[in-house]
């Protein structure tokens, strides 16, 4: 990008972490460069996907975590007899 505005400086327009100065040079330099706005067009479909994302640990995970928990309370109540 030419106009100096960096990726990382649309993600932070995006969300809202700029000055007012910033944003002030942010927007301007979108009024003048289409390859900008292409680019926080894309920024902006990124991060719409990203809050649809769930993420939740597998059967698998859980049933070691349990059996961690359960050894743990039995080496537990054993020390304390």
């Amino acid at each position: 990008m030419s106009t100096g505005i960096t990726k990382e400086a649309l993600l932070e327009y995006l969300y809202n972490e700029v000055s007012e100065e910033k944003r002030a040079a942010i927007l301007s330099a979108l009024s003048n460069n289409w390859e900008l706005n292409e680019e926080l067009l894309r920024l902006q479909e990124t991060k719409t996907e990203l809050e649809t994302v769930s993420y939740s640990p597998s059967k698998a995970s859980i049933a070691n975590i349990m059996e961690y928990a359960k050894k743990s309370r039995e080496a537990t109540t054993t020390n304390q007899d």
